[in-house]
């Protein structure tokens, strides 16, 4: 039973309000267009972030509990224990690792430098699928016999490894007597995946591969964190390297990955990631939450946060390194490193951890650069304890990177350059993977993943589609009116679910029952489809579900996604919550309104279309038919055209294994 409560100024929407949208109906005859005027108004207050609010809630609390579920292990043993517990929970989320497929290393030239050599090669993480890297070696001379092998991931550069800042970090690692293998990163550098869009690139192009890999179970992070594990098997196959003595560094992209990497592979036997983490909580705040391998879905929900990346090593040793202006909040990694010290007590090695912090914005600073390497030297091959931060803070002023050794490669002025040309830091002949032959992009091994799901999927019935999407029982979506109000053939309210979310609902016309959902910014916008059904003698229901309509403002937006939406299906992912589905019961919720106990017609319009074949689906009583206008494309075009543009708002992860969207439609 529905529960109804009015309360006239819970949103700050006066009755009179409502009144005047009467009237303004009443004026038609006088040229007004009555249904336009009953549909343009404001039910939540001017300005409100009431969803993004409680999301933003949502994964404070759950990134807090996590927190304190690490700090709470005050035994090594205890520690053990729940290291394994996350670490399967972890994998699993990411969908599982490859096989390891022969490396098939080719080395393409070698480049004698002062006190070192770099060899240019690529290697196949899986079959197929090439990877491009630098390897600095050391002078054998001055450091003989089998020498530490260090991991450089690049961060988010255009030129990936030819970018002078990780070159640097390469060479500074060999010229203390480390192997360095300093690798690009799935398009960046030589690597791109597109063969529809060369305008796909970098943070972009990574989001682009994520939303496919969400309907697949899987994640950018896993081609990422695989590519990090088999270039530490490069480094592990070299006669040069002692691969008991392995480590990983890297910056800004570069720290996302060396914090995966140190988190799954227990190879590693020392990590400095820098200008990454936070906690997920102050990021998301200050910035929302960023690209697609930063995150995997339900993460806050079985444990795993920044400190995890941290603390699922312990008491493995690990360098946090940050800047005090990055975007990345500083507040964020002094919490982290406070509680991460506290975990490395509890194991015994508070030695093991250390917070190098310097001054100055998002870079990988030469201070934080050379400590980084001091660690490396300290814990993998018996060097003195680096020195204090304070100490190597004096490198960065004054430094420029054209007074110092940078290594291979140039600075591209622009995208176009860099596309092209090839540089001195090229592995390939024309510097790009796809012109290797039978060369096999992420497109290509997710097209090959999704074509065996959907051989494999199951009989499809509602309970899947609930369990799916994450659809409660349409009994159990329990919600409060508020601002009920009726008056002159207009009705209005706002539907109160009990996590706090609004569906602000207006109602014209009367006759067959009929709910309205779309993708519009404004109710007044859908004014055309409810005059056609209000003409045809229907009662018309039109509900903002959420992130669309009224419920649409957000904090941010979503790298260059200007709707709000985006990030709303971000922080839901990080707690576990399918964003299509809580739109779904934002329908259901409507729908039980609209029909008032009998069968509604839904209407969806443009990608409200997918959550509404979702409520369709899942709750068929509530419905006596269904249908779409401009509705996105079937999932199965993403699989088919690697450019074809979609959202993590209209994907459900996992989803494909069990059906495609429009499969919905005639369930």
């Amino acid at each position: 039973m529905r529960e109804i409560v009015i309360r006239k100024k819970r949103f700050g929407v006066a009755t009179a309000q409502v009144a005047a949208l009467a009237a303004c109906v009443a004026l038609g005859a006088l040229g007004a267009d009555p249904v336009t005027a009953a549909l343009d108004c404001k039910l939540l207050p001017s300005g409100n972030r009431i969803v993004y609010d409680n999301m933003l809630k949502a994964v404070y609390e759950a990134d807090l509990a996590a927190d304190d579920a690490w700090t709470a292990c005050k035994t090594p043993a205890a520690l053990a224990a729940y290291q394994r517990k996350v670490r399967t929970a972890l994998v699993e989320a990411l969908g599982g690792f490859p096989e390891r497929c022969p490396l098939n290393v080719t080395v393409t030239g070698r480049v004698a430098r002062d006190g070192y050599t770099v060899e240019k090669l690529y290697f196949e993480s899986q079959p197929g699928h090439h990877v491009t890297a630098n390897l600095f070696l050391p002078d054998p001379a001055k450091f003989p016999g089998k020498r530490p092998g260090i991991v450089v991931p690049c961060g988010h550069s255009t030129n990936g490894k030819a970018s002078n800042g990780y070159q640097r970090g390469a060479l500074q690692a060999a010229k203390a007597g480390m192997v360095a293998l300093c690798y690009d990163p799935i398009d960046q550098g030589e690597r791109r995946q597109s063969r529809n869009s060369a305008s796909l690139w970098n943070c972009s192009a990574h989001n682009n591969v994520g939303r496919r890999a969400e309907l697949l179970g899987w994640n950018t992070a896993r081609f990422r964190t695989w590519d990090g594990m088999r270039a530490l098997d490069v480094l592990a196959s070299r006669p040069e390297v002692d691969a008991t003595r392995l480590g990983v560094m890297g910056h800004s992209g570069g720290g996302t990955m060396t914090s995966w990497i140190m988190a799954l592979d227990d190879r590693i036997a020392c990590a400095a990631p820098s200008g990454y983490l936070s906690t997920v909580r102050a990021v998301c705040e200050q910035c929302g939450p960023q690209d697609a391998e930063q995150f995997v879905f339900g993460e806050l929900a079985f444990g795993f946060n920044h400190l995890g990346h941290v603390v699922l090593r312990a008491p493995s040793p690990v360098l946090l390194c940050a800047s005090h202006g990055d975007f990345f909040p500083f507040s964020g990694v002094v919490e982290t490193a406070r509680r991460a010290r506290a975990v490395y007590a509890a194991a015994g090695r508070p030695d093991a951890f250390d917070l190098s912090d310097t001054l100055g914005p998002h870079h990988w600073h030469e201070s934080t650069r050379t400590r980084a390497v001091a660690w490396m030297n300290h814990w993998l091959q018996g060097g003195p304890v680096p020195a204090p931060m304070q100490t190597h803070r004096n490198l960065q002023f004054g430094f420029n990177y054209k007074d110092v050794d940078t290594g291979l490669g140039y600075e591209p002025k622009s995208l176009d350059q860099m596309r092209k040309n090839t540089w001195e830091a090229s592995a390939t002949p024309t510097g790009c993977t796809l012109d290797l032959p039978g060369e096999r992009t992420v497109y290509d091994i997710m097209k090959d993943e999704a074509d065996r799901a959907q051989a494999a999927r199951p009989a499809l019935t509602a309970d899947v589609v609930r369990r799916v999407a994450g659809i409660r029982a349409a009994d159990k979506i329990a919600v409060t009116v508020c601002e009920a109000s009726e008056k002159d053939g207009v009705a209005s309210a706002v539907l109160v679910q009990n996590d706090g979310t609004p569906v602000p609902v207006v109602t014209v016309g009367a006759g067959e029952p009929v709910l309205l959902v779309g993708d519009a910014a404004k109710r007044a916008d859908l004014a055309p489809h409810v005059k056609r059904l209000v003409e045809s003698g229907c009662r018309v229901t039109v509900a903002d579900i959420r992130g669309f309509g009224e419920t649409s403002n957000a904090k941010h937006a979503f790298y260059g996604v200007k709707d709000a939406d985006e990030e709303l299906a971000q922080l839901g992912c990080l707690v576990g919550v399918p964003f299509v589905g809580r739109r779904a019961e934002d329908v259901i919720a409507a729908a039980r309104q609209a029909g008032g106990g009998k069968p509604v017609r839904l209407i969806a319009v443009g990608r409200a279309s997918i959550p509404a074949a979702h409520a369709f689906a899942a709750a068929r009583g509530l419905f006596s038919k269904i249908e779409t206008i401009d509705a996105p494309g079937a999932w199965a075009e993403l699989f088919a055209d690697d450019a074809k543009p979609t959202r993590f708002a209209d994907v459900v992860h996992n989803a494909w294994r069990f059906y495609d969207w429009p499969d919905l439609l005639k369930l």
